[in-house]
């Protein structure tokens, strides 16, 4: 059984099946979400997927329009059909997450993922000034939610992947490899509270990161245990293609 300080409660355990491409716990006693279902949502990448998950949460919210969950999972999901190039979208998601986050304020999760979506609204917008205030905006937010539990597997890949497509100008790049390490170093501590897709992904994107600064022996040895740890799944397939 997964520990609550690693991956939440058992309602969002939906939630860990719906995100896991997002671009993962000192504490997360206070949140409420599942470890199957957050790391899910995190991961899904297929818009009919994410579009039926908008319908469902939409149906309960209608009925109880302060259910955490449903709020978190249409943030999440408007985050990643955003990622997908879904247009005014991200707004959408916006709007939910910071509804989330008034009425649950002291939620981490919520905080990294809508500082994450915010910095969508960079991309998306049409002159500079508006790219640079969303892009100042969001991520004082996904640090903040670090700072709160940073050892958040969820939070700390939301931030890794966040600084990786961000342009250099932003100075984020060193979260990328020092969030993973850290989460690396959780895996080391605890491996059955890091879900095996969650690791998988940390080795390969470490791999990368080893491959970007020219050291290919500590590349490879990332990508193998990638490799090895889950071969059949989509992070294990690309790293068995770096080897």
């Amino acid at each position: 059984m997964m520990s609550v300080n690693m991956i939440g409660s058992t309602t969002g355990r939906k939630l860990l099946y719906l995100l896991l491409g997002l671009f993962y716990v000192v504490s997360l006693s206070s949140l409420s979400y599942g470890d199957t279902d957050l790391g899910f949502q995190m991961n899904v990448q297929d818009k009919g997927e994410l579009n039926r998950i908008v319908s469902e949460a939409e149906k309960v919210l209608a009925k109880n329009p302060k259910d955490k969950d449903s709020l978190l999972k249409l943030g999440m999901a408007y985050h990643n059909l955003a990622n997908l190039g879904v247009r005014d979208v991200a707004a959408k998601g916006v709007d939910y997450l910071k509804q989330a986050d008034k009425l649950y304020p002291d939620d981490p999760l919520i905080l990294a993922v809508l500082g994450s979506v915010v910095t969508i609204l960079g991309r998306e917008a049409s002159n500079m000034v508006d790219k640079m205030r969303y892009v100042n905006e969001g991520t004082p937010l996904i640090d903040r939610a670090v700072n709160k539990a940073p050892d958040n597997v969820y939070i700390r890949l939301i931030r890794s992947d966040n600084s990786a497509g961000l342009p250099k100008m932003f100075s984020r790049r060193k979260f990328v490899k020092e969030d993973l390490l850290h989460i690396e170093g959780i895996i080391k501590r605890s491996p059955k509270e890091v879900p095996v897709s969650f690791q998988t992904k940390v080795y390969y994107k470490l791999g990368n990161v080893f491959k970007s600064e020219k050291d290919e022996s500590t590349a490879k040895s990332y990508f193998k245990k990638a490799a090895e740890l889950s071969p059949d799944s989509e992070w294990g397939k690309k790293a068995k293609a770096e080897l």
